[in-house]
């Protein structure tokens, strides 16, 4: 094995004898302190040693001492011997200071040998494919094509930059995920070339502008999730084509207008999720559609699932039909401008688990057909105009959370809430409710949080909340309860540590004690 050589004088002097240089070795040319240019030394050792590994030059020979040594014409075959050994990974941040590896990037002949090369054996290529010459995008999709490749999973690999147009060309690509990046600039309407695409997922990035209108033409799509950018503008109607959609995930845009009425087109749809956009107007019962004679009832979507609306501009009163799908798990309606009363028609809900349509302005009584909701988790109706009772019926043995807060419920607490067993979190507060807080909720062993705040409630503590034993935070505060409040609730081992029984009528040998919030 040939040692490697230490330079001192000038590479391409004439009485350099280290060009004896013996094939099938490896000739390591760095930390050595020559100069001059390495042109003339490459043709009397390059030229008869083929078989040669050429090492990477190191720093010292490409900085500003000596920044024009490599500003010359190498012969391609070294070229590619450097970029053999350097990687793509490498190969690229040095292509500012060599005139033939710049022109060997924007060779495609080239381009296609290097990828061909490395596409399979480094992975990492798919995640800098966004920073690649033109060239190198498109030898890289061919590589695609070839190799068969179906899949390119690129999420939280912190891309950067504007999706390049030629992402089309890599038409056999059958999922695309790139979530989690630092993506900008708008989606190329080239990605309407993806056909075979069943999955596109480009969330949690920063992409603007609208969507594009191509987007309908991939109709194996199953799963659109771009979901938490900053698109914006309104919804193509040309998704209504995407009749395999199984997932549409838009939330967290600036996306506006109206519902669109295409979305009923999409017969498999499962996952409707639009939260946090700035969609605006009322959701019709039935939608004209131009493909079809007839209106179109949105309840003909029977595999809806989850539905996500929350957080738009949302008007009108709440269709009944919302909660018609014989398999939706999980309806969200917060934070929108909805009026008028709640839907009344729960019967055909009946796998139904998550009901949230807190913070609009309903307005009526709370349905008894609830009832009908026996898998029910969690029930949001808070901070609306809800007046009248609370029915009996509220109380599902599976609810995990109920939340009537800051509404014009009156009337009493209902005893049958003691046989919601998996109660964690009740919360009442900031209503018209009177009478006596019933023994019956000191029943329910796993209550974590229990708000009935500012409320019109008399009568003595229960002696059960006290004895609770997941209890972390209880709100009996602005009533008007008296009696004595049992001493261990303030104890280490009691009640949790927030407990406000402030502004009541207590003892007042204890009420200087207990009556100031934690």
């Amino acid at each position: 094995m040939i040692q490697s050589f230490k330079f001192t004088a000038r590479l391409d002097q004439p009485n350099n004898t280290q060009t004896d240089f013996p094939p099938g070795h490896t000739l390591k040319t760095n930390n050595n302190d020559y100069g001059g240019s390495i042109h003339s030394l490459a043709p009397p050792i390059f030229a008869s040693v083929p078989s040669t590994n050429i090492m990477p030059v190191n720093q010292s020979i490409i900085g500003n001492r000596s920044g024009t040594v490599l500003q010359t014409k190498l012969a391609p075959e070294i070229v590619q011997d450097l970029f053999y050994m350097m990687g793509l990974k490498n190969m690229f941040k040095y292509r500012i200071i060599c005139r033939r590896i710049n022109e060997c990037l924007t060779d495609p002949h080239f381009a296609a040998f290097v990828v061909k090369r490395w596409a399979f054996v480094e992975p990492f290529i798919y995640q800098v494919w966004f920073s690649l010459p033109v060239t190198y995008k498109l030898a890289a999709a061919d590589a695609w094509i070839a190799g068969d490749r179906t899949c390119c999973d690129l999420i939280n690999t912190n891309l950067k930059g504007e999706i390049p147009s030629e992402i089309g060309a890599a038409r056999t690509i059958i999922t695309l995920s790139l979530s989690g990046s630092s993506l900008i600039g708008t989606i190329p309407s080239s990605i309407g070339n993806l056909t075979y695409l069943t999955k596109l997922t480009i969330s949690q990035s920063s992409l603007s502008g609208t969507i594009p209108d191509e987007i309908g033409n991939l109709k194996s799509l199953e799963t659109l999730d771009l979901s938490k950018n900053k698109l914006e503008g309104i919804l193509p109607t040309s998704i209504g084509k995407l009749v395999k959609l199984e997932v549409l995930n838009l939330g967290n845009n600036q996306i506006t207008g109206p519902f669109l009425p295409q979305i009923c087109l999409l017969l498999s749809l499962k996952k409707l999720l639009l939260n946090n956009n700035l969609i605006e107007g009322n959701l019709p019962d039935e939608v004209f559609l131009p493909s079809c004679l007839f209106p179109t009832k949105i309840s003909i979507l029977a595999n809806l699932s989850n539905i996500d609306l929350s957080s738009n501009q949302l008007t009108g009163t709440i269709p009944n039909f919302l909660v018609s799908f014989p398999k939706l798990v999980s309806l969200d309606l917060s934070n929108n401008n909805f009026s008028g009363s709640l839907p009344t028609e729960y019967s055909q809900a009946s796998v139904l688990q998550t009901l949230n349509i807190s913070s609009n302005q309903i307005s009526g009584e709370i349905p008894a057909s609830l009832e009908n909701l026996a898998y029910l988790v969690e029930l949001r109706f808070n901070n609306n105009k809800i007046t009248g009772p609370i029915p009996e019926a509220i109380a599902q043995s599976r609810l995990f959370t109920l939340n009537l807060g800051k509404n014009l419920i009156s009337g009493t607490i209902p005893p049958s809430l003691g046989q919601a067993k998996c109660l964690k979190t009740l919360n009442l507060a900031n209503n018209l409710i009177s009478g006596l807080i019933p023994d019956e909720i000191g029943t329910i062993n796993g209550l974590q949080v229990i708000d009935l705040s500012h409320n019109n409630l008399s009568g003595k503590f229960p002696t059960l909340l006290s004895e609770l034993p997941e209890v972390k935070i209880l709100n009996l505060s602005h009533n008007s309860l008296t009696g004595s409040v049992p001493e261990n609730i303030l104890e280490e081992e009691g009640v949790g540590a927030m407990v406000d029984i402030s502004f009541n009528h207590f003892d007042h040998q204890i009420s200087n004690f207990v009556n100031t919030p934690v």
